[in-house]
């Protein structure tokens, strides 16, 4: 009576490929994924830049004056006093238009001259 041997399974060659194929599939999806989250922090800090320039328009028309040293919120959408209870919202590292300063971990301040012309300072 012969005996069948039961050869199920991969060889280690088999294997061996397949782990540098999804080597080479990490190696290039890393810098790609890596690229993508930058780029939403930046738009989200560019979102955010657009809010509080509408949010200080909004407020020097109501004032019918200049609007200075405001901190924008973003949690809540309104210019404040003082920064004292805003969180750090700047995600970038890298600068943005429309404001000066890096926004990471930064808050934006919001001034608005008697003319109208709104200046933003990532502090």
């Amino acid at each position: 009576m012969t005996k069948k041997l039961n050869k199920k399974g991969f060889t280690l060659a088999e294997l061996l490929v397949v782990v540098a194929i999804l080597a080479i599939l990490v190696a290039i999806s890393v810098p790609i994924f890596t690229s993508k989250i930058d780029e939403a922090k930046k738009n989200t800090d560019a979102a955010n830049i657009r809010a509080a320039r509408a949010v200080a328009i909004s407020k020097y028309l109501e004032d019918g004056g200049a609007v200075t040293n405001k901190y924008y919120d973003a949690v809540n959408g309104i210019l404040k006093d003082s920064d004292a209870e805003i969180t750090a919202y700047g995600k970038s590292s890298s600068t943005v238009d429309g404001a000066s300063g890096t926004p990471k971990d930064n808050i934006l301040k919001v001034n608005v001259s008697a003319t109208g012309d709104v200046t933003l300072a990532w502090e």
